[in-house]
């Protein structure tokens, strides 16, 4: 049986978060430059607001990668701090949502931007 050492586990884990910064980041800079520019983002911050995504995230139980990356790209499409502005209260009361997984808030949040499914309210 092969077993790993809880250093090899933290290492592959380091290794993990690295890899998913780096793929997220050329992610963002390929697809998303106009929004980058607009908060004048330059691509030797992208790692640190990256991070601040991932933490973020994980706070409101969005833990999934799909759905960190949706969450990092809302951060770049709506505003850094989209989850505590003013003018996006929703997508706040929606990550703050207990009684939903981290999926189902990031599925809120897709069709709300997608589709303006939620304009009246939360459903």
């Amino acid at each position: 049986m092969f077993r790993l050492s809880k250093e090899q586990l933290q290492a592959l884990s380091l290794h993990l978060q690295d890899d998913f910064l780096k793929r997220t980041a050329s992610h963002l800079l390929a697809n998303f430059p106009a929004e980058l520019a607009k908060h004048g983002l330059q691509s030797n911050q992208l790692e640190q607001l990256i991070q601040r995504g991932v933490n973020e995230a994980e706070s409101f139980g969005v833990v999934h990668e799909h759905d960190v990356r949706l969450y990092i790209e809302c951060m770049v499409v709506l505003h850094p701090r989209f989850a505590w502005a003013q003018d996006t209260p929703w997508f706040g009361e929606v990550l703050r949502r207990e009684d939903l997984s981290g999926t189902e808030k990031m599925d809120m949040v897709h069709d709300q931007l997608v589709f303006g499914l939620y304009e009246d309210g939360l459903e």
